[in-house]
């Protein structure tokens, strides 16, 4: 079973992660490089440079000072391999977490914003804010005002422990809603989401990237940290596919271009790319009646975002035009008709324009304020159609007449 093996492999390295930032709050020492030890591979088998360069020499370096700095090695095993401020367990933070408590200090409420470029009233800056923050410090203590009074943990709560349990619900409710990946048999893989599938040549590279990363990771360290190879040597990249980057692909020309489409989760380039292999899909019945997004691209992006209106000084322009021009005619020689008699009048300075289109007004009625002013919306608007109708109603209200109204 494909999908349960590349699930299990993914709550594998969740559990890894997890791992690592536990024994950083419990500040342990030898569960540290435990569990640094265990994300090597994934920094080898994701391509993290960074990581896959330095955090073996890190792992490394740190089993040394156990013979080479004994008092070292004493003094990080006691605790203070992290930061601890709290006899509550499980709070400790690494020494770069509590860096950035620091400089929370520095930036004060609202934050570093509008600065002044003098270098002396900076220094000021900078010399009293850790003061002043002592200073309030201080005086909450002497109130017992000062926050810390907890004897347990703040996810402990029963607040907290309803939340996780609420959250955790509804991510079962999100994937079972998909199918349940676990019991799928078969040795494909595909997207849990969009149900694309994954290059049969990938599958066996996705299952054994924990395997593929611990070799990486032994080779690496045989040739440099052990071996004469040296540590700023390039690092290759393996370039190993997942679920987005092992899509196919297919080529489709447009005009005089080729244009490369990914079977990702946008449903059109799926759809090419299973016409590209299956000769029984009509694609003229499928565009012209099935929609290929969930929301409207008028208005939203692929992604579900909302696109922003940056436009909308133009439409002064288009309404300038509509009070100069006349009202079309629905009758083609009609128009050729009016318009060589228009012709004339404007070379006898004749007015054409009747009272009914000097008259003419437009209603302009911004949607987007309609919509933020539905605080109060009834019981009976529950889906996008309902919300449509309603919006429609208060339109409405405004009793315009009809037919000298654009809208």
């Amino acid at each position: 079973n494909a999908m349960f093996k590349s699930m299990m492999n993914y709550i594998h390295r969740v559990e890894t992660i997890l791992f690592f930032v536990a024994v950083s709050r419990n500040a342990d020492l030898t569960l540290h490089l435990e569990a640094g030890e265990a994300l090597n591979k994934m920094f080898f088998a994701m391509d993290r440079i960074k990581y896959k360069r330095l955090w073996p020499r890190y792992i490394a370096d740190m089993n040394d000072l156990r013979t080479n700095y004994p008092n070292t090695w004493r003094e990080l095993e006691a605790g203070n391999i992290s930061v601890t401020k709290n006899e509550i367990p499980f709070v400790s933070v690494g020494a770069d977490h509590a860096c950035e408590h620091l400089n929370k200090q520095m930036k004060v409420r609202a934050g570093l914003i509008a600065i002044s470029n003098n270098a002396n009233a900076r220094q000021r800056f900078f010399m009293a804010a850790p003061a002043l923050s002592c200073l309030s410090k201080q005086f909450k203590s002497q109130f017992d005002t000062d926050i810390g009074n907890a004897t347990e943990h703040h996810d402990l709560g029963q607040s907290a422990v309803k939340g996780e349990h609420d959250v955790i619900d509804k991510i079962k409710t999100a994937i079972l809603s998909h199918g349940n990946p676990f019991a799928i048999e078969g040795d494909q893989l595909h997207n849990l989401i969009t149900h694309a599938y994954v290059t049969d040549e990938y599958v066996s590279q996705i299952l054994n990237i924990d395997a593929t990363g611990q070799t990486l990771y032994e080779e690496y360290v045989s040739e440099r940290i052990n071996g004469g190879v040296s540590l700023w040597a390039p690092v290759k990249k393996q370039n190993n596919k997942m679920y987005m980057s092992g899509n196919k692909k297919a080529s489709v020309k447009l005009r005089d271009k080729t244009v490369d489409l990914k079977e990702t989760k946008d449903l059109y380039g799926r759809l090419m790319v299973l016409a590209r292999s299956n000769r029984y899909i009509d694609l003229k019945q499928a565009i012209g009646n099935y929609e290929f997004t969930l929301t409207p691209r008028a208005l939203f992006a692929p992604d579900g975002a909302m696109l922003a209106c940056s436009d909308k000084s133009k439409l002064i322009h288009l309404l300038e035009k509509l009070g100069t021009a006349g009202p079309p005619d629905d009758d083609q020689p009609q128009l050729q008709d009016a318009s060589s008699l228009q012709c004339d009048a404007e070379t006898m300075n004749i007015d054409t324009h009747t009272d009914e289109d000097r008259n003419r007004k437009i209603a302009l009625v911004d949607g987007m304020v309609v919509v933020q002013k539905l605080t109060k919306k009834p019981a009976t608007v529950v889906t996008v159609k309902d919300l449509s109708e309603y919006s429609q109603s208060l339109l409405w209200c405004f009793q315009l007449p009809r037919p000298s109204s654009r809208w």
